[in-house]
């Protein structure tokens, strides 16, 4: 994992580098010669009016945005002391832009084969990008908003919540909503410049599988979109403040001051189940032993917890939704013993003194120690389906590719992405655990990949009928 990978720092030689700085000054020389050449090239037309567009969104980018998003540059101190302040790099951003830069020079090197002009495939980039994203995000917000987003907006308000919805340098892009959202910006393209459509869908197919490939490692940089527990030699352990580490202490999956909390499976609904004690750990010493069912940490009952997480709505007369909820009851109280025991360890790191716990159970028993055992420096082994999902994206580009000569009818290309990506993603999907399955046992990515499997069959139906145009072969 590699979530930052350089801080750009504030000032270059005393001089802003953003806001009204030397960036600012860079883009508007690269600005006036791009609408020059573009005017002199085909005189104002929408296209130029598109590329002035583009070219004011990243001016505004530069002179209010990127110069409110810095932030201080860890272990580093200005001459007087202070601190030295820089906009991060994330890696997961870096390999997003890098796949999206990749995606449009390959879509530009296949143009002109479908007698398209590359000039052309720029703007329709920019009608695909911006929805792609936007729908990106609104799809995670939606499907994570009972857990992350609508408990910041009632402890915090509107503005907060926005803020939390808009920040994607953390993560939380879902492909299904960029596809969908980029699919209906280029859409929209395709029918105001009259573009034929299903030969733009197959220019934009290998685009998207290259795009998929690169972006994947983004996660992988970043920490998001893990897989379940692994013990084959390629596993990966992820580090603190990174969200499969968060993740995997949230559920009670790493020790804390000794004991791992968990579900009982016989009784879903009640407290907290001691998991595990570690061996020879101040927690087994003082007889806290697996099985025992925690009521109450240092005082504080975990029934009555604040739990800031919220269940899932589950379909109601649905047998396997009834089951999910009653373990997303549990694991409610499994997140409140997890906070309380974090608290302390908060409390005592603040004080500079050892965890102090007491524990109340269910099977009668007040049991209390002393801890001085930090959090594990790694979480527990993982299947990196990050670099599953990026290797599955690269082999299907090359499937696309490979298939292209053989290709009968145009559309067939895009109808072939729709049908190989739902199968390997269901798949995947089998080996994540980075989201519960919250609709009779699928995830919401496994449904709609069964979704954009049926549509694909139909799509190879539509595509094969009398009268569709016959693909023209690659000059």
């Amino acid at each position: 994992m590699w979530q930052t990978l350089i801080y750009v720092p504030e000032k270059l030689g005393g001089v802003p580098l953003f806001g009204f700085g030397l960036l600012t000054a860079l883009w508007a020389i690269i600005s006036v010669v791009a609408m020059v050449l573009q005017i002199r090239r085909s005189g104002w037309n929408a296209e130029a009016a598109g590329t002035l567009v583009t070219l004011a969104v990243l001016g505004g980018l530069i002179g209010f945005v990127l110069p409110n998003v810095m932030v201080e540059i860890p272990g580093t101190r200005a001459a007087d002391g202070g601190p030295v302040y820089g906009l991060p790099i994330r890696g997961y951003g870096t390999m997003l832009l890098l796949g999206v830069v990749s995606a449009l020079l390959l879509a530009m090197h296949r143009a002109k084969r479908r007698g398209l002009d590359p000039a052309m495939v720029i703007n329709l980039a920019f009608w695909i990008i911006l929805p792609g994203i936007l729908g990106a995000r609104l799809f995670h917000v939606i499907e994570y908003w009972p857990i992350h987003y609508g408990p910041v907006l009632r402890q915090h308000g509107p503005a907060a919540a926005l803020a939390a919805a808009a920040n994607i340098s953390a993560g939380g892009l879902v492909v299904y909503g960029s596809l969908i959202g980029g699919l209906m910006g280029g859409a929209a393209f395709i029918v105001r410049y009259g573009l034929p459509c299903w030969v733009t869908m197959d220019l934009i197919a290998p685009s998207l599988a290259l795009g998929l490939a690169i972006g994947r490692l983004g996660c992988f940089l970043n920490g998001c979109c893990f897989g379940g527990a692994c013990d084959l030699p390629w596993a990966v352990r992820f580090p603190p403040g990174s969200p499969a580490y968060e993740h995997q202490l949230e559920h009670g999956d790493l020790p804390i001051a000794g004991v791992q909390l968990g579900t009982d499976p016989a009784a879903p609904t009640g407290p907290p189940v001691i998991r595990s004690v570690l061996p020879g750990s101040p927690a087994e010493k003082s007889g806290v032993k697996p099985g025992m069912h925690v009521l109450a940490i240092n005082g504080r009952d975990i029934a009555a917890e604040d739990v800031r997480s919220e269940p899932r709505v589950m379909a109601p007369g649905c047998a396997c939704c009834s089951q999910l909820g009653e373990s997303q009851s549990s694991l409610h109280s499994v997140r409140a013993g997890v906070r309380l025991l974090l608290q302390a360890l908060s409390e005592a790191a603040r004080d500079g003194l050892p965890v102090r716990l007491t524990l109340r159970t269910q099977e009668g028993k007040t049991l209390s120690w002393t801890d001085a055992e930090p959090l594990p420096a790694r979480g527990e082994a993982l299947h990196p389906t990050q670099l599953y999902s990026s290797l599955n994206a690269a082999i299907l580009l090359l499937v696309l590719l490979a298939f292209e000569p053989f290709q009968k009818r145009d559309g067939e290309l895009f109808a072939l992405l729709l049908t190989l990506y739902p199968v390997s993603r269901f798949t995947i999907e089998i080996i994540r655990n980075d989201e519960p399955g919250a609709y009779c046992g699928l995830t919401i990515s496994q449904v709609v990949s069964l979704a954009i499997f049926a549509f694909a069959i139909v799509l190879w139906v539509y595509l094969r009928r009398p009268g569709h145009p016959k693909h023209r072969a690659a000059i």
